[in-house]
């Protein structure tokens, strides 16, 4: 596409507005989009979106943002600048900044995972059968006894329904 401005060059600046409610484009090339001093770079970035979310939650949590992972050396400056760690302890060196930080993203801070919404009966009684069963071994460690009965009693419901569908226990 050839410049609308000069007619000469290509159109490499592709604009959009929105003018008494109708759209204008207008397609020119760059030498006519300085000559205009048409602004083309991007308003805001994700990467400052992020450092800033990054910033605002170190700060609130009162994080060390001095930290160095001992085992890959990246800093929280690295870290801020490219929203990427360089390796699976960085998750413990970064963990009062990241923490407050996912929680603020996510919700949460522990992981739920997803699970196909049609997913047929007997499965889904086998992955509850399973989660309880994880459960039930934390509550047992802590000794949490009165728990790990509750959590017990709904295991074995569990699976005399699996036995109602014929499936062995």
């Amino acid at each position: 596409m050839v410049c609308q401005s000069c007619g000469v060059n290509e159109a490499t600046i592709h604009l959009t507005e929105i003018v008494n409610n109708k759209i204008v484009e207008l397609h020119i090339c760059e030498y006519c989009a300085k000559e205009k001093e048409v602004n083309t770079s991007p308003p805001v970035s994700f990467d400052d979106i992020l450092s800033g979310l990054f910033d605002f939650t170190a700060r609130q949590e009162g994080g060390d943002v001095d930290v160095r992972c001992s085992s890959c050396g990246v800093t929280y400056e690295d870290f801020k600048k490219s929203g990427r760690l360089g390796c699976e302890m960085c998750y413990q060196s970064f963990q009062t900044i990241l923490m407050p930080l996912i929680k603020r993203v996510h919700g949460s801070t522990q992981h739920l995972g997803k699970r196909p919404s049609r997913l047929s009966g007997s499965i889904k009684i086998e992955l509850e059968i399973k989660e309880l069963s994880e459960k039930l071994k934390k509550h047992i460690a802590l000794e949490e006894f009165e728990e790990a009965v509750q959590i017990r009693d709904k295991i074995k419901m569990f699976e005399k329904k699996l036995n109602k569908k014929g499936r062995p226990s």
